[in-house]
């Protein structure tokens, strides 16, 4: 479908008009390329991954892709990402900037320093695209390009600790998720996080709808499961009338109006599951036959 539309036009593409919307985060993790990072949060926060993931709540996410203030919802561009991009875009003052912010350097006036600096960003920048999360945590360490927060120092310090001796069970357990999460998180390529630091700044086609209420786009192809999240969601149910919860059938029927409303010129609606014979004499009656495509 995405390759039909392409030719008929739409833009799919990082910094394109169009947008594909998906269900679930999941969904949206594996087309953008960091299923792999969102798996594991997924394990390890299995009721916020998204929170400590995609919103930059995580010590590591934020670390690595910085933050949002929860008041005035600017970006905190704090993260390892964001020293990057600066250095990528050679704005160089910015560099400066975070490096100062980040209280590595008080002192960048000397040609050499300055020299020494961009060496360090340039093997910075190959290192992300082959080196795996622990490669460039260690490197950035290593080089004094970003400090660790408080919370990050006190979290590494405690992975120091032998397990073993710990005595209290609910502390010993926690410590065990923990230092198995660190594990996890430091032999995942950290090319995942670039994936996701760009689905962060909305420079992919992908993301999920529940994220998109007042974005409009040009163009929009809706994707639509009910294999995806069963006990939230119903599509079929929905559009037959015969879902008998009423806060599942509710919650569908918000989140298709919402999906369906940010395309500003054209709309496309691609359903994976198999959608019954009264719920396509729904789909037929709102979107006309004409429209309508079955494979």
């Amino acid at each position: 479908m995405v390759t039909k539309l392409e030719t008929e036009g739409w833009n799919f593409s990082e910094f394109g008009d169009d947008k594909i919307l998906i269900i679930a985060n999941s969904k949206v993790a594996e087309r953008a390329g960091f299923l792999s990072l969102y798996k594991l949060f997924a394990k390890r926060y299995p009721l916020s991954a998204k929170e400590a993931l995609l919103k930059r709540e995580n010590i590591f996410s934020s670390y690595f892709m910085g933050s949002t203030d929860k008041k005035t919802s600017k970006e905190r561009e704090t993260g390892i990402e964001h020293l990057v991009s600066f250095f990528e875009k050679k704005n160089y003052n910015r560099v400066i900037k975070y490096l100062k912010q980040q209280s590595v350097f008080n002192s960048l006036t000397k040609h050499s320093d300055k020299q020494e600096i961009e060496n360090k960003l340039e093997e910075l920048t190959t290192l992300r695209k082959t080196g795996t999360v622990q490669d460039v945590f260690d490197f950035c360490q290593t080089n004094q390009l970003s400090l660790c927060s408080r919370n990050l120092q006190r979290f590494l310090k405690k992975l120091k600790i032998d397990i073993e001796s710990i005595t209290d069970d609910e502390e010993k357990k926690r410590a065990t998720k923990n230092k198995t999460f660190y594990d996890s998180l430091m032999h995942i390529n950290y090319n995942e996080i670039i994936c996701a630091f760009k689905h962060i700044q909305e420079q992919t086609s992908y993301s999920t709808k529940h994220g998109t209420k007042g974005e409009e786009y040009r163009n929009v192809l809706v994707v639509i499961d009910d294999t995806s999240w069963v006990a939230k969601y119903n599509f079929e149910k929905f559009f037959n009338d015969t879902d008998d919860k009423e806060d599942r059938k509710l919650r569908t029927k918000n989140l298709f109006y919402v999906s369906c409303s940010r395309a500003k010129e054209n709309l496309v609606v691609l359903a994976l599951s198999k959608m019954g014979e009264s719920a396509m004499n729904k789909i037929t009656e709102w979107f006309g036959n004409e429209n309508i495509e079955i494979q």
